[in-house]
């Protein structure tokens, strides 16, 4: 039959769905139905790999009596039922994934999630062509340890209104907490935990090496200027190329070694309403000689630390008078932590043509 062919495609096919439904209905930020939606389709998924274990019980139980302790269940026992939640589980996975990996891109200062999603997505589709080799219960919770620490990483700052390694460790505890659960409600054996136990020992390293984005930031705006106003936010860039424009070629800024003119950083960063963490900014030069990018300053203040709930993004800026000429880049990013965001320019000794800046203001 049709269906038998197309059978094995299915999960697959429902997490892709879920994948491309969140890339298309999640915003640029992430409002609270967006939050309370992903939390749904959390305690769903939770719900429905606690109900096929349970269904997996009563099939496999050698008495009547065990087959009946649970009537309204043994109702969904057939094999169509248990593949229509199968598929479920998938969609719902598909929506936490697609919605998270937005999320966490947005706030990454690199392709690292990108890559993490490529690897996850192939993972998905081995598991579907070799099933074989593969356990869908412990597919599945292996699967939920993975998304639900990314999750609650995510969700845990709206609730507790801050970031840091505290929380993000008890976003994965709680995680594999969980697991637990399921795995001791399901009767199977212990080997199924011992991936998502991988899996969070994995977390929690590439979190203190800061290969994590620092969710829920989102960097809005960033550029390197002179004559920066703290009270209107204004400053002056030199005028763009049409290569600067399309991001060919660096941004330059004229700096004149005699009058020595301070060098302004400036960025947005959005968070959620009460949400506060402390920022920097990291200027690098990259020496000539090596090719490599050497970190000159490293600078943050009180005046740094965001508070949520600006919808343009909390505006900070650090400012340099010494500078050498070449290339530099600038780093914002969580105080000791994950970089959010980067900037790479030119910096020109000499002094420009007056006619060759223009007003930029940081909203």
């Amino acid at each position: 039959m049709m269906f038998n062919r197309i059978k094995p495609f299915i999960p697959a096919t429902a997490f892709f769905g879920g994948f491309i439904w969140d890339s298309l209905t999640i915003g640029r930020v992430v409002s609270s139905s967006d939050l309370l939606l992903l939390s749904v389709y959390f305690i769903l998924s939770l719900g429905l790999i606690l109900l096929l274990a349970k269904i997996k019980q009563i099939n496999v139980a050698e008495t009547p009596d065990e087959r009946a302790s649970a009537p309204f269940i043994s109702k969904f026992c057939d094999d169509r039922w248990v593949v229509r939640f199968t598929w479920v589980i998938q969609f719902c996975f598909g929506n936490l994934f697609s919605a998270l990996v937005i999320c966490y891109f947005k706030s990454s200062g690199s392709t690292a999630s990108l890559l993490f999603v490529l690897l996850l997505v192939g993972f998905l589709v081995g598991n579907e062509f070799f099933q074989k080799f593969y356990s869908r219960f412990g597919f599945n919770i292996a699967l939920f340890c993975l998304l639900g620490t990314m999750f609650l990483n995510f969700a845990v700052p709206h609730l507790v209104h801050r970031l840091g390694a505290f929380w993000f460790l008890l976003s994965t505890i709680l995680s594999l907490l969980l697991c637990y659960g399921i795995w001791y409600f399901s009767r199977q054996s212990r080997r199924v935990l011992i991936v998502p136990g991988i899996i969070s020992v994995f977390l929690a390293t590439a979190y203190f090496l800061n290969w994590i984005a620092p969710v829920p930031l989102v960097l809005k705006q960033q550029e390197a200027c002179v004559q920066f106003s703290s009270k209107t936010y204004e400053c002056l860039i030199e005028k763009p190329s049409f290569w600067v424009r399309r991001g060919i070629s660096l941004p330059s800024l004229h700096w004149d070694p005699v009058q020595k003119n301070e060098v302004y950083f400036v960025s947005s960063v959005f968070a959620p309403s009460k949400v506060q963490a402390d920022l920097e900014h990291r200027w690098f030069y990259k020496n000539p000689a090596t090719g490599v990018f050497e970190e000159r300053d490293r600078i943050s203040s009180s005046r740094m630390r965001v508070r949520g709930g600006r919808e343009e993004g909390f505006r900070i800026y650090t400012k340099k008078r010494s500078l050498a000429p070449g290339k530099w880049r600038v780093e914002t990013a969580l105080k000791g932590g994950a970089v959010i965001g980067k900037k790479d320019f030119n910096v020109i000794e000499g002094v420009a043509d007056e006619n060759n800046w223009q007003v930029w203001k940081l909203k």
